[in-house]
């Protein structure tokens, strides 16, 4: 999924239409049309309100994982950083060989 594809499936997912959400976030209803369509990607800056907002990480939104949450590593937190990063890296590595995902 790219952005725009995540972007609307989470504001759907939250029964918003596009002027609500645009409403919410400060944006104007073209530019959130034009990012769940893919005619134009956010800043760093709006991306960071998206995440914050929807409560996803910045990688989960652009595509880069299907884990939505930044803090996935706390469930390893028994294990030195590196070792608890390899350990997300694998089941990410699993999941898309086995189930599919790109």
């Amino acid at each position: 999924m790219n952005f725009g594809e995540r972007l609307r499936g989470l504001r759907e997912k939250q029964n918003l239409s596009r002027e609500k959400m645009a409403k919410m976030l400060g944006l104007s209803y073209w530019a959130l049309s034009k990012y769940e369509t893919g005619e134009r990607e956010p800043d760093f800056g709006t991306l960071r309100h998206l995440a914050d907002y929807f409560e996803v990480s910045a990688d989960y939104l652009l595509g880069r994982t299907d884990v939505q949450s930044g803090d996935s590593l706390e469930r390893f937190s028994d294990f030195p950083e590196p070792a608890g990063k390899e350990i997300e890296d694998f089941i990410e590595y699993i999941r898309r060989k086995y189930m599919g995902k790109n």
